[in-house]
This record gives structure tokens, C-alpha cells and sequence, in this order.
């Protein structure tokens, strides 16, 4: 009996349902967690759009204000999606969070695409686990947001740049993503020395002149774009500990850590388990390079090295705000990158018995931090929304008490100023009035 499902495994007839069903479980609790929490007012950062959605509304827009940089980063789909949810919704914040899940289910599939030429136990474990992380609950902080649109656009455009543009006939469509990529954030820019090198590696450098192009261009407006806002000072030390400690994020097996106020105790935990990943991915990735004549580990190669360097950039970035901060839920999206780099590599090592039992063993892990995160997130959900309803009926409420609390990111009064010209215009809370 075992031989007969073993071999069930291995055939390609059985393999389609190995590969969709931990998509459709792991996708279905993250929509259904999503639509269901997700608020119709703006969130914490959000309220620095406000003025961009009355230029909208009052018919101001101009088309090159969607490449405007936000506290210096380009964020191309939030400033469409803001667009959409203004002019056919009266602004409705949640229209860029339905946006994101789209993009988030579409990086799933090019996965699924991919681990599916694999067929076999290992290949539906690793699949499993990376479904874990692009749909996990500890994700809630981006879930939750209208930013969430901006990683999920990044991850769904590289996955997609880096696995189409070396391949015959595909070129512009992963010339046109990585364009996607680089003006979602700030990470994006990264997808043009990665599809460079990519190229290279695939011996098509003529190719790669207009990536080089583009990628300098793009490079340089952003740089001169962040030289307009003050940046934190940058520390090495507290860089390098965000790094490994960024790493153990889905290793967090607490209802607190994950959902509730993260402790130095959690903190110093998601260290050590980063510290004991980078050991593990350090086998996996010496095993690749006895073995980096073979075509088919570039792809995965160059994706590793994008997550890693996303992480690079918000440990730098970051590295003033402090090592607890460094696990907070908005970073999980990038954090998944590593991880699905190494798993794309591991699957294509199999043959390996190490690299095996290094893969299981993070998949494991991993798909026990997701876990944890359903349920814990099962729990909070509902005082997320109470706290969401909290926010929603004091920027209703603003005429008579000034809106307060963390929802409410910005000082009250330009708070109570904007809130003024959404009831003006009938958008947001408002837009029953229409």
C-alpha cells in the first residue's frame, strides 16, 4: 500500500492535486481573514495619501503624479490603486488590500508553476511551506493596510521577471515586470541587478544593456528622491543583528509575538533561530555551488539574492529603530523571499540527502509558525476590528472629540483637517452620503 501511494506521488497524473491543495488551504484562510478584518478607513501611514486622494476627487490628478515617491520611495500600485478606489468608490481603502491579495495569489501561482515539474513528497513539502509564508496570517500587519499592495506587487513582478526573462520568447515580459518591480517600492530596484546577472549568467549580454539602462535611471531618481527626507542614522552592528533577527521571523511561535506586543525575549529568540536558518541555508547554498554548472539553480540563484538583499536594505534602513522592531509583521513579505529563493534551490537539489533533510527541516518549521499564526490570528481578529470600528466612529465623531489613538497617525490637527475635506467630498467614512 505504501508503494502504491508513493508511486501515486511521483506521477505526474497526481501531482496537480499535491500542488493546489496547500494553495487553496492556505489561500483560502488568508482571503477569507483578509475580507473579513480588513477596514474601509485609512490606517496609521495611510493618512499622508489623504491630500493625493483630494487632488482625485477634485479633479486634479495628473498621470505622472502615480510615479510621485511617498517619503521618497515610488510606490506606482498604491498610487493606481488610489486612483481606482477614489474615482469607482468614493475611497475605499480596501480596494488596494483586495489589489494585494490579488498580487499575492498570482506570485502563488508562478510558484505552483514552478514546483509542479517536480513531482514528489519533497517538492508538495516545500510548496507547502512556501504557500505557508505568501499566504501566512503573520502577514496581518500588511494584510490589514492598503501598503500591502506595495510587497505584494514587488514579489509577484520579480517572481515573474526572473522567471521569464532568460527564457525564449519571453524577454519583454520580464523586461515590462521588472519595470512593474522596481516602481512598486524601494526593494524592486533591486530586480535590475538581479535580471542583469540572471542574463549574464545565461551568456545574453546584449540583452542585459537596456536593464543596465534603466536600472542606473531608476537608481538615481530614487537616491535623489530620498536626499528630500530625513533618513535615521545607519549603525553596523544593530544592521547585522535586524539581519539575523529578520531571519527567524517565521519561526515565531507565540500568540504575542505574532499578534500581540513583541518582547526583547521574542526578539533575542527570532535571533538565535535566524542565526541557526543561516547555518542551514549556508549547507544548502554550499551544495549549489558544487553543483553551479546546472542551468536550472540560476533562476532560483538570483531569487535568493533578491530576498537577501531586500533584507540587506531594511536592516540598514531600519537599523536605528532597534532589533525588536526588526520582527515586526509588516516584514514578513520580504522575509519569504529568502526562504522561497532557498526551497526553489532545495527542490532542485533533492537528489542530495543533506540538502533534503535541510529543507524539511525548515519547511517544518515554518509551516508550524503558519499554523500558529491561524490560530493565534483566529483570536485577535475580532478585537481588530473592534479597534478598526473604534477608529472608523471617531473620524465621524471629529467635530465634537478630536481623533486620537495609534490609528491616527499624524498630529490632530492635520488630521482633523483631512477628515474635513473627506466629509467635503463625500469620500471615505463619508461616502454614504453621496
Amino acid at each position: 500500500m505504501a508503494i502504491k501511494v508513493s508511486e501515486a506521488i511521483k506521477s505526474s497524473a497526481f501531482a496537480p492535486s499535491i500542488i493546489l491543495a496547500p494553495l487553496i488551504i492556505f489561500g483560502s484562510v488568508c482571503w477569507l481573514y483578509t475580507i473579513r478584518y480588513m477596514p474601509d478607513i485609512p490606517y496609521y501611514d495611510e493618512w499622508r495619501n489623504i491630500p493625493f486622494v483630494v487632488d482625485i476627487a477634485s479633479g486634479h490628478f495628473k498621470l505622472l503624479s502615480l510615479f510621485t515617491p511617498d517619503d521618497g520611495y515610488t510606490v506606482f500600485w498604491f498610487r493606481l490603486a488610489t486612483w481606482i478606489e477614489t474615482v469607482f468608490f468614493a475611497y475605499d481603502p480596501r480596494v488596494p488590500i483586495v489589489m494585494g491579495l490579488c498580487f499575492i495569489t498570482g506570485s502563488a501561482l508562478i510558484l505552483a508553476n514552478y514546483f509542479r515539474s517536480f513531482p514528489g513528497w519533497f517538492s508538495a513539502v516545500l510548496f507547502a511551506a512556501s504557500c505557508a509564508m505568501i499566504f501566512g496570517l503573520s502577514n496581518w500587519e500588511n494584510l490589514l493596510a492598503a501598503w500591502l499592495i506595495n510587497s505584494a506587487a514587488v514579489s509577484f513582478f520579480m517572481l515573474l521577471s526572473l522567471t521569464t526573462i532568460a527564457r525564449p520568447g519571453l524577454y519583454w515580459v520580464g523586461l515590462v515586470s521588472a519595470f512593474f518591480c522596481s516602481v512598486s517600492f524601494a526593494n524592486g530596484l533591486l530586480i535590475w541587478p538581479c535580471a542583469v546577472l540572471l542574463l549574464w549568467m545565461n551568456g545574453k549580454r546584449r540583452e542585459s544593456i537596456p536593464l543596465i539602462v534603466l536600472g542606473l535611471m531608476f537608481i538615481y531618481v530614487f537616491w535623489t528622491a530620498r536626499q528630500s527626507v530625513r533618513l535615521g542614522e545607519h549603525h553596523f552592528w544593530p544592521a547585522i543583528t535586524r539581519f539575523f533577527a529578520s531571519l527567524g521571523i517565521p519561526y515565531k511561535m507565540t500568540s504575542s509575538a505574532i499578534s500581540g506586543s513583541t518582547t526583547a525575549q521574542d526578539a533575542g529568540i527570532a535571533l538565535g533561530a535566524g542565526v541557526a536558518s543561516s547555518l542551514v541555508f549556508l549547507i544548502i547554498i554550499c551544495k549549489a555551488a558544487l553543483h553551479r554548472d546546472n542551468p536550472k539553480l540560476r533562476v532560483p540563484f538570483v531569487i535568493l539574492l533578491f530576498g537577501l538583499g531586500s533584507c540587506g536594505m531594511i536592516a540598514i534602513g531600519r537599523s536605528d529603530l532597534g532589533i525588536i522592531q526588526a520582527i515586526s509583521p509588516r516584514y514578513y513579505t520580504t522575509i519569504s523571499l529568502v526562504y522561497i529563493g532557498l526551497f526553489m534551490i532545495a527542490v532542485e537539489l533533492a537528489f542530495i540527502e543533506v540538502v533534503r533533510i535541510a529543507g524539511v527541516i525548515v519547511a517544518v518549521f515554518t509551516l508550524a509558525g503558519a499554523l500558529v499564526a491561524i490560530r493565534s490570528e483566529s483570536s485577535y481578529g475580532p478585537y481588530r476590528e473592534l479597534y478598526f470600528q473604534k477608529g472608523r466612529d471617531q473620524i465621524l465623531a471629529y467635530k465634537f472629540t478630536p481623533p486620537t489613538g495609534p490609528i491616527l497617525s499624524m498630529p490632530a490637527d492635520v488630521i482633523q483637517k483631512d477628515i474635513q475635506e473627506l466629509e467635503r467630498l463625500h469620500l471615505g467614512p463619508f461616502r454614504s452620503n453621496r
